[in-house]
């Protein structure tokens, strides 16, 4: 009798481990397209034989089993080269960003097209050209006077532009420091609830990858170094100090540049640390170089090419315009 119940036994152990297969088998089926999911596999294992060795135990060719049992239920999912890609979105993030920001700017000085500071330019020298065929015109003169005044709103336009873009940029910086914070916050709960569960002997798979996509979402943001520690907890570090320790996350927040007078160049630091960020790479990396810090930065380099554009052509054309005369035969002045 003993037998036939341990046979049933096996038998429902048998059954119970497929059932648990299948409904992992159907849980990746129905993530198939969930952003983030790892897919994941039943491991089965006998379960301990009988009987234990020891005087009483009954005399048989070897050890009787009792059947099968799910051990655990992994992720499958390589680490390594997880990180690897990590490493290449980040980068990818950081040239995506930059290629909008730069795409921005092209945008303002808007060549080649016929509203730009080559159209102003182009009509202000067919304005001279006629004026050159027709000196004492006075309707020609105020011609020039008026196209002279275009280019130099040109000038302006494109200036007062890049400064407009600016201001969002470093808007744009506020913005994704707050995403970062808000990101931290989350994988710090979600390390909290991992920890918890692993100590029980459970593998929360499923609150592993949430947190992993959420990872991936903050290094695609900011340059960041991840470490688990015994307890299932990730880690994280931004530049070499800790943002994420545990169930703690350090904010960081932006202010004013103390080293600078230039509006619109928020600096981002460690808010309990009081210590400047060590920003290299991702999105916000890219919005920065951008925007620029203490006067340096691609919009800085624009609008210091469009001023000795406008210096240049200015100095020169007075000096040309000195070297003549007006309509009394009085000699020339600056334009």
């Amino acid at each position: 009798m003993s037998n036939l119940f341990n046979t049933i036994n096996i038998g429902l152990k048998g059954l119970q481990a497929q059932k648990k297969s299948l409904d992992t088998t159907s849980h990746n089926i129905s993530n198939a397209n969930t952003e983030g999911y790892s897919r994941q596999r039943a491991v089965h294992s006998t379960t301990d034989p009988y009987t234990v060795p020891g005087v009483g135990m009954p005399e048989s060719a070897g050890q009787v089993g009792t059947g099968v049992e799910i051990k655990e239920i992994n992720r499958i999912k390589d680490q390594f080269l997880e990180g690897q890609i990590w490493e290449k979105k980040q980068s990818q993030s950081y040239w995506n960003k930059r290629s909008d920001g730069l795409s921005r700017i092209e945008n303002i000085f808007n060549e080649p097209s016929d509203n730009n500071l080559s159209s102003a330019f182009d009509k202000f020298w067919q304005s001279l050209q006629d004026l050159n065929n027709n000196p004492e015109d006075s309707a020609v003169r105020s011609t020039v006077k008026e196209r002279a005044n275009t280019l130099v709103d040109a000038f302006h336009s494109i200036d007062e532009q890049l400064t407009d873009y600016k201001k969002s940029l470093n808007g744009d910086v506020n913005t994704t420091v707050n995403e970062i914070n808000s990101l931290g916050k989350r994988i710090a709960d979600l390390n909290e609830q991992i920890a918890h569960i692993k100590g029980s002997g459970k593998s929360p798979n499923d609150l592993m990858d949430t947190r992993d996509k959420l990872i991936e979402d903050l290094n695609q943001k900011v340059n960041v170094r991840t470490r688990e520690d015994d307890r299932g907890n990730i880690n994280i570090s931004i530049g070499g100090i800790g943002f994420v320790s545990g169930d703690k996350s350090n904010d960081l927040i932006t202010e004013k540049n103390p080293n600078s007078d230039i509006k619109n160049e928020d600096i981002i630091k460690f808010e309990e640390l009081n210590e400047k960020a060590d920003i290299k790479s991702g999105e916000i990396a890219a919005l920065m170089d951008l925007r620029g810090t203490n006067g340096k930065g691609i919009i800085a380099e624009k609008k210091n090419e469009l001023d000795n554009i406008a210096k240049s052509f200015a100095n020169e054309f007075n000096e040309v315009h000195k070297a003549g005369f007006d309509l009394n035969k009085n000699p020339g002045i600056e334009f």
